[in-house]
């Protein structure tokens, strides 16, 4: 909710100090719900940009680990700079092997391409990227700090309550 606060109205965010994350980095185990979680944030900014009169503003960008190993991250962030504001979804960032392992070339330039994409100071130009894994312990320690993805959001299976409460609510 506070991103899409934000996206409302970033101004008035931004003299206050409340900027949300530009990076975030969904955690938990697979088929619980990060992409899914992805997708209905989409949803929420589309409800807010309709309601405003400002739809199609945000776009979002899903890449997979495939596309990264291609092209190359500076590619697709580069890409992604020139039409922000928008988000960047990578899942199974995991995949990529953003490890100091031996010269680990992948991670130099995807901590290089992420720190030049979102510490744009412009409001209007703001690129937000969100990574989903179900592995957090392959990532390197320089990838989860402030700046890149410094928020973490764990996802866990609903436990029994969480379930029967669900099924009340649809019945």
């Amino acid at each position: 909710q506070h991103l899409v606060d934000y996206l409302k109205d970033p101004e008035s965010a931004d003299r206050l100090g409340l900027t949300p994350p530009r990076g975030i980095l969904l955690i938990g185990d697979t088929r619980t719900g990060k992409t899914f979680c992805v997708n209905a944030l989409l949803g929420e900014i589309n409800d807010m940009l309709e309601s405003t009169g400002q739809s199609g503003k945000y776009k979002m960008y899903h890449l997979d680990a495939l596309m990264i190993q291609t092209k190359g991250i500076e590619y697709w962030l580069g890409l992604v700079k020139q039409s922000a504001p928008c988000i960047v979804f990578i899942d199974e960032i995991d995949l990529l092997y953003l490890q100091r392992t031996g010269a680990n070339k992948t991670l130099s330039e995807f901590l290089t391409a992420m720190g030049d994409t979102v510490n744009s100071k412009d409001s209007k130009k703001q690129v937000i990227v969100i990574a989903a894994t179900n592995r957090p312990e392959t990532l390197d320690v320089a990838l989860r700090q402030p700046g890149r993805f410094g928020k973490e959001l764990r996802f866990e299976y609903p436990n029994y309550n969480d379930r029967l409460e669900f099924l009340k609510t649809k019945l």
